[in-house]
C-alpha cells in the first residue's frame, strides 16, 4: 500500500493502516513506514541530522525546497556570487537554530530579513564584505546567543543594534576597519 501526502510518502508492507502521523500495525506481519521528504536543494549537502551545506561558485540566492527538519543553514564558499539576500529569503525556514553565511561577498544585510528566525541561536556572517548595518536588523532575533561579524568592512554599528537580544552572550567583531573616531557603543565607550 502506498499513501502520498503533500511532501510525505508512507510506504506499507503487511497489514497496515496509514495515518497523518505514521502506520499501526493491525495483527500479524510487518509494517515499514518510508517518509519522502522534499529533495536537497541542488548544489548543496543536506544531512538527516538537519544540515543542510550549500558551497560552491553556483550558489547565487539561499536556497528553497530545504527539507522541513532542517536546523542549520551553511552557504559558504560562493565567492562573487553572492552580494545580497532577498529580505524575504528566510521566510521558508523559520525553524532555523543556527545560519551560516561566511565566506562569501555579501556587500550588505536588508532590513527585515531575518525578522522570521526567532528560532534563531547562532549567526555567522563573517568574511563577507558588509560595510553597514541596517538599523534594528537583529531586533527579532530574541533568542540569538552567539554572532560573528568579523572579517567584513564595518567601521561603525547603530548604537542600538543589539538592545532587543537580550540572549546574546558572544558578538564577534574583530578584523573590520574600525572608524575609532566614532562612537558606536556609548555606554562601551570610555
Amino acid at each position: 500500500m502506498l499513501v502520498r501526502w503533500t511532501g510525505l510518502q508512507i510506504s506499507f508492507a503487511g497489514p497496515c493502516v496509514a495515518t497523518r502521523l505514521g502506520a499501526v500495525v493491525l495483527g500479524c506481519g510487518s509494517c515499514r513506514a518510508v517518509y519522502d521528504e522534499p529533495t536537497c536543494p541542488s548544489d548543496c549537502f543536506c544531512s538527516p541530522s538537519g544540515v543542510v551545506n550549500c558551497a560552491g561558485y553556483t550558489i547565487i540566492d539561499i536556497p528553497g525546497g530545504m527539507p522541513v527538519h532542517t536546523y542549520r543553514l551553511e552557504i559558504n564558499g560562493t565567492n562573487i556570487h553572492l552580494h545580497t539576500i532577498h529580505p524575504a529569503a528566510f521566510n521558508v525556514a523559520p525553524q532555523l537554530k543556527s545560519l551560516m553565511l561566511y565566506n562569501n561577498e555579501l556587500e550588505g544585510l536588508e532590513p527585515g530579513m531575518f525578522d522570521t528566525l526567532v528560532e534563531l541561536e547562532e549567526l555567522k556572517i563573517h568574511q563577507n564584505r558588509i560595510s553597514s548595518l541596517p538599523p534594528k536588523v537583529f531586533w527579532c532575533l530574541k533568542n540569538l546567543k552567539n554572532l560573528t561579524l568579523s572579517s567584513n568592512q564595518l567601521q561603525t554599528i547603530p548604537g542600538d543594534s543589539f538592545t532587543s537580544n537580550t540572549a546574546l552572550r558572544a558578538v564577534s567583531l574583530s578584523l573590520n576597519p574600525w572608524d575609532y573616531q566614532m562612537c558606536f557603543f556609548p555606554e562601551w565607550h570610555h
